[in-house]
């Protein structure tokens, strides 16, 4: 089969479709949920409301079964209520604004940046991985040239210090290789770019062909500072953790973890069926 079904419902209407058999289909349908969109003015209006409507299950002669008015009337509601709070976000305009934050990878800390962006640097200048303490010295040594506080020198020198201890819990948990590190944390607002274009589209911030906008240029920016899936998702957790997770491996750090492990071993997954480039 050349197409992978990315789900196990769509796999069975799949292989439902190639016996031809239509009651087979009908059945997996009936079992799966079902959702009736709710005009937007009745949302707006109330909307913390949920309303239940009847529909008939094909599946089962004739006995009635509620359907919830879920991706439409949920999303719509809850998406908005994420990105007031999460995001201060609460029209086009605002949508907008944050998304092009994130697109320029101005959203997320600069410091664990410029950590990164100095250790590349030494490694392309003596051909290896520098090690740690000349990394270490090097970042901070150059915030102190320029004359920085030597509070944050001490924090970038710190900084180094997290970010190795993350890389070997990340090879020790299989986020990276044995021999793999983070060339980048641009992945963490590239990928939040994604979510943020998907939850305007949902919220109505946006339309469409600005979210897939969105989407197209984070990918683009994405495969120009990663060669690998596997890369894009280190990034995106060394970026993850670094602002959120204060080295406690926390919920911060599993759930990047578990997308991670499911993401590289499930056989329906993009990663499995999409190359990279």
């Amino acid at each position: 089969m050349s197409w992978v079904p990315p789900t196990h419902i769509e796999r069975q209407l799949y292989e439902a479709a190639l016996r031809g058999d239509v009651q087979a289909q009908l059945r997996v349908l009936a079992g799966a949920e079902l959702f009736i969109g709710q005009a937007r003015h009745e949302v707006d209006a109330e909307p913390d409301t949920v309303r239940w409507r009847v529909a008939v299950d094909p599946a089962s002669r004739g006995t009635y079964r509620p359907l919830f008015t879920g991706t439409v009337c949920g999303d719509y509601t809850s998406e908005r209520r994420t990105l007031r709070r999460s995001w201060d976000i609460t029209d086009h305009d605002g949508w907008r604004r944050q998304t092009a934050f994130l697109l320029d990878y101005s959203n997320s800390p600069a410091e664990p940046e410029y950590a990164l962006r100095v250790r590349e640097q030494l490694r392309k200048s003596i051909g290896e991985l520098p090690p740690a303490d000349l990394w270490r010295e090097t970042a901070a040594g150059s915030l102190q040239d320029r004359g920085a506080p030597p509070a944050l020198v001490a924090e970038m020198a710190e900084l180094v210090r997290r970010i190795l201890r993350y890389e070997a819990r990340f090879r020790a948990d299989g986020l990276l290789a044995e021999d793999g590190w983070v060339t980048t944390a641009s992945a963490y607002d590239y990928g939040r770019a994604v979510n943020l274009a998907r939850w305007g589209l949902s919220a109505r911030y946006c339309d469409p062909q600005q979210a897939e906008q969105t989407i197209v240029h984070a990918g683009a920016l994405a495969k120009a500072a990663y060669s690998s899936w596997e890369g894009f998702s280190a990034g995106y957790a060394l970026g993850r953790v670094l602002r959120f997770d204060g080295e406690e491996y926390g919920h911060f750090y599993e759930g990047v973890l578990a997308a991670h492990r499911l993401l590289t071993d499930d056989e329906g997954s993009p990663w499995r069926n999409i190359p990279w480039r």
